[in-house]
């Protein structure tokens, strides 16, 4: 269990955390039951080295933050976000803020997983000209219900799609990773170069999305929004389906189902909860395989 220590001089530090919290460069193995279950994803992340950004869907600038305290008992989270200069009413609007953790998922690896909260609740508070201390309470599941009550999946803790965007008429495709899918469309992440080829209110003519097993969705899309994701140079691209027939939508939820299913096991949200075929690479077995030919054909020669 982890614990957090909250400085007493803190303005916010008499209404915020009881237990004290100590980062550790490892994983904790989470439970259904051990709190809340979005500040133990966000614990997760923020064990290894990390960075923070606050967003909006209507800038092109990020800003920095850094946790000062995390209760995963009753899911409140504080930060501390250096302004530099800009407003911060563009980020927390409406009482509601959303922001990046870009985390190195191995000590020893270069790849880092990037995960988005979405509207989160907020209560922001000014500290000196260019510092604000942003306290939130986090929603018990890190599965967002959208406007029209469809579940968006978050693609956490290694959970890898990949979707290719024939932007052109298959004259320019883009390659990106999925981070989010819901039955209304998917959360793309490319380079900053890749995004320039797309533009809000843009139609795609083909979107096709590949899971690690082989399996594979198509739809036309609409790109609804374009802004910075983390702080490696990319860019996160919302993309919605379109034109979607019968067969198509009933395909859509059944792998959002897979989906669910994938990321409660990783994530520890439900006991007994086996993962999804369509996340065991398709290429580890065709490698084995390959492997076991190469192996005869030496013995023969």
């Amino acid at each position: 269990m982890f614990t957090l220590t909250v400085n007493a001089a803190h303005p916010l530090a008499a209404r915020a955390l009881k237990p004290t919290l100590a980062y550790k460069n490892e994983y904790a193995a989470m439970s259904h039951s051990n709190g809340n279950h979005t500040a133990n994803v966000i614990q997760r992340l923020v064990s290894h080295d990390h960075d923070i950004t606050l967003f909006s869907k209507r800038l092109a600038h990020s800003l920095k933050a850094e946790v000062t305290g995390l209760d995963t008992k009753i899911g409140l989270l504080l930060l501390e976000v250096s302004a530099a200069g800009r407003d911060l009413t563009h980020y927390v609007r409406d009482g509601y803020f959303s922001f990046d953790i870009e985390a190195k998922i191995t000590p020893e690896g270069h790849e880092k997983e990037v995960h988005s909260f979405d509207r989160i609740p907020a209560e922001v508070h000014k500290k000196d000209a260019d510092t604000y201390l942003i306290r939130c309470q986090l929603p018990e599941s890190v599965f967002v219900t959208e406007s029209r009550g469809a579940l968006r999946i978050p693609f956490i803790l290694g959970m890898n799609a990949r979707v290719s965007i024939s932007a052109y008429d298959a004259e320019l495709t883009i390659e990106a990773r999925v981070r989010n899918f819901s039955a209304g469309g998917c959360l793309a992440d490319m380079s900053i170069e890749d995004s320039l080829s797309l533009y809000v209110g843009q139609t795609v003519p083909d979107l096709a999305i590949t899971f690690p097993n082989g399996e594979y969705l198509f739809s036309k899309g609409r790109v609804r929004h374009i802004r910075p994701f983390g702080s490696l140079g990319r860019a996160a691209v919302g993309l919605q389906f379109i034109d979607v027939s019968s067969t198509m939508s009933k395909e859509i939820f059944q792998h959002i189902s897979e989906c669910e299913r994938e990321a409660a096991s990783r994530s520890g949200l439900k006991e007994n909860v086996t993962p999804s075929e369509l996340f065991i690479a398709k290429r580890t077995v065709a490698a084995a395989t390959s492997i076991s030919k190469s192996e005869k054909s030496k013995m023969s020669r």
